[in-house]
C-alpha cells in the first residue's frame, strides 16, 4: 500500500523531470540551429534582424532586407513538423505573417539544413531561398 503509493508520486515526478529535460534539449536544439542560419545570413553578407517582434504582435527569427523588400526567416526546427508536414500553428503563423505584414516568409526546415556540410553550401542554399545573388 504505502510503498507502492511513493513509488507511484516517485515515477510521477521523474515522468515530469524527464519531459521537462526533453523540452529543455528540443529548445536547445533550436535555438543552436537558429544561430548557425542567422550566422551564415550574416557572414553571407545580408542586412539581418534577429528575433524581430512585428506590428501584427508575431515574432520571427530573422529579417532580412533583399533589395528593397523585406524577407521574414523562419528556422524551422523538429517542433514545427509532424513527419516533416507543418503543424497547423507553423502553417497558421507563416499564413498570418505573410498576409498581415505583406511580406514574404521563408521557411528553413530542419532536415534540409542539417544535410548542409559548410558554410558554403549553407550560404548558397540561403540565396536560392532568398532569391537572391548577394
Amino acid at each position: 500500500g504505502a510503498l507502492a503509493a511513493d513509488e507511484n508520486a516517485f515515477l510521477e515526478e521523474a515522468l515530469s523531470q524527464l519531459h521537462q529535460w526533453q523540452l529543455w534539449q528540443l529548445w536547445q536544439q533550436e535555438l543552436e540551429l537558429q544561430n548557425d542560419v542567422v550566422g551564415e545570413l550574416r557572414a553571407a553578407g545580408l542586412d539581418v534582424d534577429e528575433e524581430v517582434l512585428l506590428g501584427s504582435g508575431y515574432r520571427v527569427d530573422a529579417l532580412v532586407k533583399v533589395g528593397d523588400r523585406g524577407v521574414a526567416i523562419e528556422v524551422d526546427g523538429p517542433s514545427h513538423f509532424i513527419q516533416r508536414r507543418p503543424t497547423g500553428s507553423t502553417t497558421l503563423k507563416h499564413r498570418q505573417v505573410a498576409t498581415l505584414e505583406c511580406i514574404e516568409v521563408v521557411s528553413v526546415p530542419y532536415w534540409e539544413w542539417n544535410e548542409l556540410k559548410n558554410s558554403v553550401t549553407k550560404q548558397q542554399y540561403l540565396r536560392e531561398k532568398l532569391g537572391c545573388d548577394t
